[in-house]
């Protein structure tokens, strides 16, 4: 879902409302101190075609694109530990439930696991059903190592 931009009808419709469409000395042409000092509020805090109804709609439009994630699933974090004993040709399986072959999948190291991480080249390189494949370019790490996941989809 995407959150709509202001629309430039809405901005027309702001730009008329607003001073910029007074005269230059609007009392000389019979504009009351009443309808200039509107030309000047209405566009910001009016009931319609106001910069705060805007912003209300797009808070309303943003809140809606995070209630459908919260409502789909959203986002799901959490550690996961690839036994050391778990690599075979480079390669770790290991067990995520929530995890589909098709979600979106963002992998990273935790802290403790780091050194490590980087020292054998580890990275997420497959997914399935319940499971999050891990490769890495050196050789094997000799201890367990968790990795961070967040998947969403």
């Amino acid at each position: 879902m995407a959150i709509n931009k202001v629309s430039n009808a809405t901005k027309e419709a702001l730009r008329n409302k607003s001073a910029f469409g007074l005269p230059n000395n609007p009392t000389d042409r019979g504009y009351t101190a009443t309808q200039i000092k509107e030309a000047i509020y209405k566009p910001v805090i009016d009931t319609a075609d106001s910069i705060v109804n805007e912003i209300d709609r797009v808070v309303e439009e943003t809140n809606q694109a995070i209630n459908a994630i919260e409502t789909t699933g959203g986002f799901i974090s959490k550690a996961v530990t690839i036994p050391a004993d778990a690599w075979e040709n480079g390669t770790a399986t290991v067990s995520v439930s929530g995890v589909t072959a098709n979600n979106s999948v963002l992998v990273s190291y935790s802290e403790t696991s780091y050194q490590a991480w980087k020292n054998s080249g580890i990275r997420g390189s497959a997914q399935g059903e319940g499971t999050l494949t891990f490769t890495c370019e050196y050789d094997a790490p000799t201890q367990d190592i968790t990795a961070n996941i967040t998947y969403w989809g």
